[in-house]
């Protein structure tokens, strides 16, 4: 990123520009009222015409002022340059972890949960311009919907395309989608990694425990953010309505075993606001060099006051010389 910049490297130098016009405004005056010859009467002089020369000579005092003046710009040095700005991002590797399982189909959430959860999950990724992102999907089985990728766009169309029964929807195995989202971080060299797990259901299949995996996570350096949907077990237990709910204590858990957090979305606007909060927490740090380049402008007042003050200098030695 580049702006363009004008500065004086003396601007205090700046602060004489008033006495040029002082001095203009005196020598004016003194013009005025102290005539260099007196004559008894100047009424024969008064019907002849203002020549050429006369009129020049009233304008050399202007153009000793503007000498003045552009001379002091001059000494101010000043400068005309580029601020050059290299901004590199320490940036962070993200997989989103998202729960297809048939119970997200619960209409709790609008239009149900597995459409509010898109909607959530494809803004957050849109506002991750400095990281990458990858997509795994887990049910009874896991899948990888998209790996890491800095193109957001295309990435949040593939969430939005998302759908209950793109896998096998019977069952839910958080363990075994916390393994499948480490797996694409194994090669990954980011600073900082990250897993956003979302998942309206408890674990019940799988063949890692989602606390094995959180373990595994802990000890690769990945902090898994964890997002309770819908109903939490333990404010009323089993089963609600034919929907299935989710064990916060297991979430709990593996959010503090790896150094994340636990967040729970009651509805759209909760959710919403559960993306945000994780968006805030895990921000890239941005590193930025500034690199300034100045092409010095002084010329440009110096070069018309040196061919005002030679020009009086040849017209008073040629044109307008006068005795004293």
């Amino acid at each position: 990123m580049t702006d363009w910049i004008n500065h004086f490297q003396h601007p205090w130098v700046l602060l004489l520009l008033p006495l040029p016009i002082i001095w203009l405004v005196w020598h004016v005056w003194k013009g005025a009222v102290a005539p260099s010859v007196t004559y008894s009467s100047l009424d024969i002089t008064k019907g002849l015409p203002v020549s050429l020369r006369q009129r020049v000579l009233n304008l050399l005092p202007y153009s000793r002022a503007a000498v003045l003046m552009l001379g002091i710009i001059a000494l101010s040095r000043p400068q005309h340059g580029a601020m050059e700005y290299d901004v590199s991002a320490r940036g962070i590797d993200i997989v989103m972890c998202i729960d297809v399982s048939g119970s997200m189909q619960a209409s709790d959430f609008h239009p149900n949960r597995m459409e509010a959860a898109k909607k959530a999950a494809a803004e957050f990724v849109r506002s991750r311009e400095r990281d990458r992102v990858a997509v795994t999907l887990f049910a009874p089985d896991t899948a990888v919907l998209a790996p890491f990728t800095l193109d957001m766009n295309a990435l949040s169309t593939l969430i939005e395309s998302i759908y209950i029964g793109i896998i096998s929807p019977n069952g839910t195995a958080i363990g075994d989608g916390i393994a499948a989202s480490l797996r694409l971080l194994e090669d990954s060299d980011a600073e900082s990694k990250v897993i956003v797990l979302l998942t309206d259901g408890e674990n019940n299949t799988g063949k890692i425990q989602p606390l094995q995996a959180a373990d595994i996570a802990r000890a690769m350096g990945v902090r898994v953010y964890t997002i309770g949907m819908g109903r939490d077990s333990r404010a009323g237990g089993g089963l609600f309505g034919g929907r299935a709910d989710f064990d916060s204590a297991e979430l709990i858990e593996i959010a503090e075993r790896t150094g994340g957090r636990y967040l729970h979305a009651s509805n759209d606007e909760t959710l919403t606001q559960v993306y945000q909060e994780i968006d805030e927490l895990e921000r890239s740090e941005l590193d930025v060099t500034e690199t300034a380049t100045y092409t010095e402008r002084f010329m440009y007042f110096w070069f018309p006051a040196l061919v005002l003050l030679l020009g009086e200098f040849a017209l008073r030695a040629l044109w307008i010389r006068r005795l004293p």
